[in-house]
């Protein structure tokens, strides 16, 4: 998945590159979504790191819950597409 960017996203989200680009109601989603996720942040920077262009949104969802955060596909899935539209990863597959 992240191919843009090597390194973890900004944990300021609006000093991230691309966050001008997006649209009002995806900067208030994805602060919502990381907010309202298990774990937050942390839970976030756990799927940057096991995204590697091999697993899926579904095996990094089980990941990120064995660590001890309950997340969902979906939610791992709408956090890296909004990541895509800021342009700091690229997509590649859909869990659902």
């Amino acid at each position: 998945m992240p191919e843009s960017v090597p390194a973890l996203v900004t944990p300021i989200r609006w000093l991230s590159a691309g966050w001008d680009a997006l649209e009002e109601s995806q900067r208030v989603r994805f602060l919502a979504l990381e907010g309202s996720m298990a774990g937050g942040t942390t839970a976030v920077d756990l799927a940057w790191f096991a995204c590697d262009g091999v697993r899926g949104v579904r095996e990094i969802a089980a990941l990120i819950t064995r660590e001890g955060h309950s997340v969902t596909a979906a939610e791992v899935e709408e956090w890296f597409e909004l990541a895509a539209a800021q342009g700091l990863s690229r997509w590649r597959e859909s869990s659902r």
